[in-house]
């Protein structure tokens, strides 16, 4: 299983870096480009989970409570 790092909707959206279990920095986008239908998940009660980049985007797993809502890319900007 790969080792993530739970970073806080503040990191995402303000562009700031996360620190993984493994003492590796964990990128965070400059700026998070999400989808209508996640703008009303209330992300910013969420935590985040760094899955690695795709495409050149950012991929996240996001859990309110601990349970797992969905995934979601962010384009750098």
């Amino acid at each position: 299983m790969m080792t993530a790092a739970v970073i806080s909707a503040f990191a995402v959206v303000s562009g700031l870096s996360g620190v993984s279990a493994t003492g590796a920095t964990v990128p965070a986008p400059p700026r998070c480009v999400p989808s209508t239908q996640f703008a009303n998940v209330g992300f910013e009660l969420a935590e985040w989970e760094y899955l690695g980049t795709q495409g050149g985007e950012y991929r996240y797993r996001y859990s309110f409570n601990g349970w797992t809502q969905g995934t979601v890319a962010c384009t750098p900007s």
